[in-house]
Parts: C-alpha cells; sequence; structure tokens
C-alpha cells in the first residue's frame, strides 16, 4: 500500500471513530423555560400554586343544569389565540376528584410547563391525574414529564411506544431509519375530562402562536367520552412511561416528590408558573361561576359523539354518510390531508354531482412534518383533477380573533353539519389509537365555523397551489427532507 493510500485509509477510520464516538454521546439536558428561576432559602417546601383559585366552575350548578336538559349536549366553542389552553387550565384548577387527559404532543414549552404546574396544584388537593401521550415529541432529557411521572397521584402511559425516544444520538437515529412509527399508529387528538362534570374535545396545543378551534362540552356526551378515555388508558398498546423508559435517571433510581432533586423542580415549575403565566394576563376567554353556567345553558343541543376501537369502523362509516349526504357543499380543513381510497372515492361522487368542495391544508413550508406532507403531495394533482379547490397556508399564517387556526381539522357539510375529530387518513388501520369525533348541529356554532372556514379560505395567507407554485417558496433543507422521505417512503413499500 502506497503512503498517499495509507494516509486516506487512516483519515477514513479517524472519521468512523469519531462519528461513532459523536452517536454514543448522551445527549445533555432539554432547557425548559423554568431554568432561570432561582429558589431562595425561603421558598416555600411546597408547591407554589398559580393564581387560579380566584376562579370557579360552580360544580352543583353545572350538574343541576345537565340534569335539566337530559339527552343532550352543550357544546362552547372557544376562541382562538390561547384560550383552550387557559380554559383546560381552570377545569384542572378547580377539580375535585379525577383529570384524564389525552395528548398527541408535549414538548418543552410555556404550555407544556402551564399545564405541568396546574397538574401539581391539584394533586395537592388529592386529584388523580391519568396522562396518555404519543411519544412523537416525547424528549428523554424532559425533566418536567419525567419528574410529573414520579408523583404518586400521577400516571403516565405512552401510546404506541415504537418509537424510542433515547438520550443516545445513535439509538434515536436507528430508530428514525429502521422502526420509525406509522403515522396512522400515532394519537391524534388531544382531550380533557375533568370529574366526570366537563371536557375539552381536540385541544391544548403546545404550539403557543396556533392554538385550534376546540369545544366546552357538558351532557350526555360525557357518558361516551369517558368511555373512550377509558379505552384509550386501557389499550394494550398503552404503556407505563416507567416500562418504556426504564433507563431514565428518575425511574431508575426510584425517585419520589420527597427526593430533592423532584422536589426542586416541582418548586421551580410552581414557581415560573406563578411568576410569570398569571391567568389574569389574558381576558379572551374568562371563565368564571356565573358566565360559565350561562354559556353552557345557552348552548344545548343534540350532538353526537362518536367514539369507536381499533378498526374505527363506526366513525369511518359515518362520515362516508355525510359525505354521501352532502348535497350542495363540503369544507375541509385538513393540516396534512392522506385520503384513503374510500374517503377519495365518496369525494368525487359527490363532485359529479354538483357539490362544490374546498379544502384547507398546510404547505411544504407550513407543514410541521416534511412526512406528512409527503402522502398529501402523491394526491395533490388528482385532487385538483376532480374539481377540488385547494388552498395551501403560508408559513405565517396567523388566524384573527373570530378565525380558526391551520392546526384545526373540520368538515362542513351543506353549512349545517359540523363534523370535527377523527378523519380516517389512512387505509391500514392497524394498531392504530381508539378514535373520537363530534357531529354538531347547533346552527349558531356552525355558521361560525362556516364563515371561518371561508375567511380563511380567502385570506391572502394563503397560496392557491395550481397558481402560485408553493412548493417552490420552501427552504432548500425543507426540499431535501422531503425528497428524501418520498425515496424513503418507496424504499420502504418494495
Amino acid at each position: 500500500m502506497t503512503p498517499s493510500n495509507r494516509l486516506k485509509l487512516n483519515l477514513v477510520l479517524i472519521a468512523v471513530l469519531v462519528f461513532y464516538w459523536l452517536l454514543d454521546q448522551a445527549i445533555p439536558d432539554a432547557v425548559t423555560p423554568y431554568d432561570d428561576i432561582v429558589l431562595s432559602a425561603s421558598t416555600p417546601i411546597t408547591p407554589l400554586s398559580p393564581d387560579l383559585k380566584q376562579l370557579t366552575t360552580d360544580a352543583e350548578g353545572i350538574r343541576k343544569i345537565t340534569q335539566a336538559h337530559p339527552g343532550q349536549t352543550s357544546v362552547i366553542p372557544l376562541a382562538t389565540d390561547n384560550a383552550s389552553q387557559i380554559a383546560t387550565r381552570l377545569l384542572i384548577a378547580q377539580a375535585t376528584q379525577k383529570v384524564d387527559l389525552i395528548l398527541s404532543e408535549w414538548r418543552i414549552d410555556e404550555a407544556s410547563t402551564r399545564l405541568a404546574a396546574t397538574l401539581l396544584d391539584a394533586t395537592e388537593r388529592g386529584v388523580k391525574i391519568r396522562l396518555t401521550i404519543d411519544d412523537r415529541t416525547l424528549q428523554f432529557s424532559d425533566k418536567t414529564l419525567f419528574s410529573l411521572a414520579r408523583h404518586p397521584l400521577i400516571s403516565i402511559r405512552v401510546f404506541n411506544p415504537q418509537h424510542r425516544v433515547s438520550n443516545y444520538a445513535g439509538i434515536r437515529l436507528w430508530d428514525y431509519f429502521s422502526g420509525l412509527k406509522p403515522q396512522h399508529q400515532s394519537l391524534r387528538e388531544q382531550s380533557i375530562m375533568v370529574d366526570d362534570l366537563l371536557a375539552i374535545q381536540g385541544g391544548i396545543d403546545g404550539d403557543g402562536n396556533a392554538v385550534a378551534r376546540d369545544f366546552l362540552i357538558a351532557g350526555v356526551a360525557l357518558n361516551s367520552m369517558r368511555k373512550h378515555f377509558d379505552q384509550v388508558w386501557q389499550h394494550p398498546l398503552s404503556k407505563d412511561i416507567g416500562e418504556v423508559f426504564p433507563e431514565h435517571p428518575f425511574i431508575l433510581h426510584n425517585l419520589s416528590p420527597r427526593d430533592k432533586k423532584i422536589n426542586v423542580i416541582y418548586q421551580t415549575i410552581q414557581g415560573y408558573a406563578r411568576t410569570r403565566l398569571s391567568l389574569s394576563d389574558n381576558q379572551n376567554f374568562a371563565l368564571n361561576s356565573s358566565n360559565l353556567a350561562e354559556k353552557i345553558n345557552g348552548n344545548w343541543t343534540h350532538s353526537t359523539y362518536l367514539h369507536s376501537d381499533m378498526a374505527h369502523e363506526q366513525i369511518d362509516l359515518r362520515l362516508l354518510e355525510l359525505i354521501q349526504d352532502a348535497r350542495s357543499s363540503i369544507q375541509l380543513q385538513i393540516p396534512a390531508p392522506n385520503f384513503p381510497s374510500s374517503i377519495r372515492q365518496a369525494l368525487a361522487a359527490a363532485r359529479q354531482r354538483g357539490v362544490h368542495i374546498t379544502l384547507l391544508c398546510d404547505s411544504m413550508t407550513s407543514n410541521k412534518s416534511a412526512a406528512e406532507f409527503v402522502h398529501y403531495r402523491n394526491q395533490r394533482k388528482s385532487l385538483i383533477a376532480q374539481g377540488i379547490h385547494i388552498r395551501e397556508f403560508k408559513a405565517n399564517f396567523q388566524a384573527e380573533s373570530s378565525g380558526i387556526s391551520r392546526n384545526t381539522q373540520v368538515m362542513l357539510i351543506d353549512h349545517n353539519t359540523l363534523y370535527t375529530g377523527h378523519f380516517p387518513l389512512f387505509s391500514d388501520a392497524k394498531n392504530s389509537p381508539p378514535a373520537s369525533a363530534f357531529i354538531i348541529k347547533e346552527p349558531l356554532t356552525v355558521k361560525k365555523m362556516s364563515d371561518a372556514l371561508e375567511h380563511n379560505f380567502s385570506s391572502q395567507q394563503v397560496w392557491n397551489p395550481q397558481t402560485d407554485k408553493p412548493d417552490q417558496e420552501a427552504s432548500f433543507w425543507r426540499k431535501c427532507a422531503y425528497l428524501f422521505l418520498r425515496w424513503w417512503q418507496v424504499f420502504r413499500e418494495q
């Protein structure tokens, strides 16, 4: 071997060793919003309480109103901005027995910190917490979530944890390419139920800039919602977080709130919530005992709450019936559409009947996941050919106060029926989580949603994919990610 070739070989070996060393390094602890909170010697040992106790939901009054409307459901649309987050914190702050949550996202941000602080406050009153969360956004270095998991009154389960979120970069990389969880196996809803009295369907978005239009619910629908929460919690694919991440230091060393490390985290979370995130800072949705009861009492309707097992047949068939019954218009807003053949055929048949169909969705620049955009991009040309009018959100889209965010997933039929919740985006439902959806026919709610969709469709913050060529606006690296994932999708399907 010549000296030059020997040198090249040595350089290659050194590069491989350095790369392997980098992959084997532990990822440092994630930076949290409350890291700059400094605890003084006078800080109480017990967790601080967020400034929420001034408000009340008047539980007994709501129960009386509910009993006066048997067989009916009260559905209250929550406004945009952070109204759903405020309503969520309020409901938890007033819980006396239990709180059930289903979250598709848990991020290391202010929204999750607010939620964590309110959950800790509830446990001081003896409230039991059940949290089921998808693993897509979990981070091994998230001390907030793993500290919550060590509380005796907080139980956390991870749904279908195929995508292991390890603390080592090499394992993360291997998991991504070898066993990435299919999207249809992920939780795609965010809901909360408090004391079997009130619920919020669809909300608690972790993105502070785009909160989806959610619904505060009371009445008979909560009976079905309770069954749905139990289905998700007891699902064979819901695993205890300690079973999924036994190597996490908090779990490995069996830490408890009595241990200083956990106790300090609790104190700083609560201190951050109290000093910086007071509820009085926002008046967009001022829930209190008087106006909440008034709102609930004025919104009773015969809305239908659907929930199903792993196969989703009941909801999918009902959704197809709604599309087949459409006579004049179908308004769709789905951030990442990937319609199975049954939905595509139903939409095509509706177009042949003369039904006007519009679709609002994310563009390559606004979509949070390039993998999700790949599926929609593969169908876009055929949807346009069917006569479906499509608009794609620009990256900087911001919903107005009367509108809805681009995260909202809804369908409106003939301006008189609103469908929100589960939408079949994949033909293979194997290992999919239990699903839920709402069919709402309350005229005022439906009209407001219809107006908001029409406003979004005609906004200057959307692109027409036929004339504007929005893919060209994406960054070079996003285009590269899209091309790679498209190739990877074809490769895995071989």
